[in-house]
This record gives structure tokens, sequence and C-alpha cells, in this order.
């Protein structure tokens, strides 16, 4: 199926460059963005805006980069809360007293890939470094969310489980909702070998999922796939926004674990209710 018009637009601010997505601000509702790796003080291959430390950056230097993007957002660097990702598809609901796990203090949540809340100024965050970030808001019951979501996450149905928990969680309709897709590796990047290829073939219908060269190894277009998983969710389509730019391939605007053979830094999807 085609994608709408929209999608994502970048934004500079001191010296910071991240991604929103106009039709979510349109609403006045949230803060939000998908940041990119400029305008940090890390250093090395985590140059230069890397907020994970589970990959040899300095503790110094993340909470710094967390700093920064809090100011530029307009947020509170120790509200954030950190989703605890196993590459699965659990999503926790979280709320006021959850501010600052696994940011600030250590996080007690469950093992999650994807955060809701419907209450006022709590931030919710999800790192990437190829995976992507899919951002939910419903602007009629007013709650929010957020996921981290790689291969095994979306042939498991990431986006659609999001879209579940919302609407058990806040009565949620489908069809209010509105859905970004963040830069991820691309079809262009990301070859596969043929049990990947066979898992996305049994979970996805679409002609344009897995895309076959001849002579080529089978590669996998992660939007397509989500965009199908959200579309059966009940999402409608013209509120779908891509952001339509592979990680693998711009090796100055992301980190991409892939392309630099897991010596790399991480992205942050970051939103808010306000």
């Amino acid at each position: 199926m085609d994608k709408p018009k929209g999608g994502f637009k970048y934004i500079e601010k001191d010296g910071i460059e991240y991604a929103t997505i106009p039709e979510f601000e349109h609403t006045k509702l949230v803060r939000m963005g998908f940041t990119s790796r400029i305008g940090g003080v890390s250093t090395g291959f985590s140059s230069s805006l890397n907020f994970n430390i589970k990959r040899g950056d300095s503790l110094e230097n993340v909470r710094k980069n967390y700093s920064l993007i809090s100011d530029v957002l307009s947020m509170k660097a120790d509200d954030f809360v950190l989703v605890n990702y196993e590459h699965g598809v659990n999503v926790c609901c979280v709320n006021k007293k959850d501010k600052g796990k696994g940011i600030k203090i250590t996080s007690d949540l469950p093992y999650c890939d994807g955060l809701i809340t419907n209450k006022v100024g709590v931030p919710l965050v999800t790192l990437h470094a190829d995976c992507l970030g899919i951002f939910y808001l419903d602007p009629i019951k007013r709650c929010i969310g957020v996921c981290h979501a790689g291969w095994k996450g979306v042939v498991l149905g990431m986006g659609n489980k999001m879209v579940e928990r919302m609407q058990k969680e806040f009565g949620t309709e489908p069809s209010d909702l509105m859905c970004g897709i963040t830069a991820h590796i691309g079809p262009c990047c990301f070859e596969v070998d043929k049990p990947v290829v066979d898992a996305f073939e049994n979970a996805f219908e679409g002609k344009d999922t897995v895309v076959k060269q001849a002579g080529k190894k089978a590669s996998i277009n992660l939007d397509a796939c989500v965009r199908e998983s959200l579309l059966k969710a009940g999402v409608k389509n013209e509120n779908i926004f891509s952001q339509d730019a592979c990680t693998s391939c711009q090796s100055d605007r992301f980190f991409s674990h892939r392309r630099d053979k897991g010596k790399t830094g991480s992205m942050a999807s970051i939103i808010m209710l306000v």
C-alpha cells in the first residue's frame, strides 16, 4: 500500500539534530523527538550523541547527552523512563512513580520493549541502532506510547501489541491512533538468510515486505511490515508516518549496529504528554 504524504521533519537546536512528526506536534499534546548522532559529547565510535551506557561509553558522557536532549525538548532528564528491552513484545504501562527508572535510578521494570502512559510529564524513552522505534499518540484518550522493535519484535507483532495494550489500559480506538515509524535499517542494507526470510513470509502477507533480487540475498522492508501490522490492528493508513531513512546508509547522521559491527552508540526515541 502506498504511504501517504507526511513523515518526520529534522530540527537543529543548540547543535543537536533530531526528528519530529509535525502531525503529532500540531495536537499540542506532546513533546517528542527521534535523535540523530549529532550534537553530543561522546567520542570514538559513540560520537557524539549516544544514549547507551552498555557499549563502552562513559556514564558521565551519556548522562550529559541526556541532559542536553532534555533541555532541547523542554523535559527533565531525571524524569526519563527507559525501556528495559529484550527484543520481545512485552509492553509496560508506567506512571509518575516510575520517573527516572533506567536513567537516574536502577530500573525495576519488567523486561519490555514498549512503554505506554496517560500521565502528563512522564517522558518515555527507547534506544535504537538499526532497530526501529514506533511512536503512538491517541489524541482522544490522551495517551502515548513508544516501542523498540528489532526484526524479532517486528515478526512477533510489536506494532499491534502496543495497540492492543493501549486499548486495554486506556480504551483507545485504533482508528484514533497516530503512529510514527523512525529511521531504521532499510531493505537496501538489511540482507538476511533463509530462516529469517521464512519467518517474515509466514508473518506478513504484503508483497513488499520481503524484497528478493536475482543473485542476491533477500532483504526485509521493516517499514512495510510494521505498517501492515498497524493496519491490521485498525490504525488508519493516513495516520501512519514514516521517517524514510536507513540508519546503515547514513553514517554521518545515525548509529548502526550492523554497519559498525556492534561498535556503535544508540539514538533515542522520546515522547511525553504535556
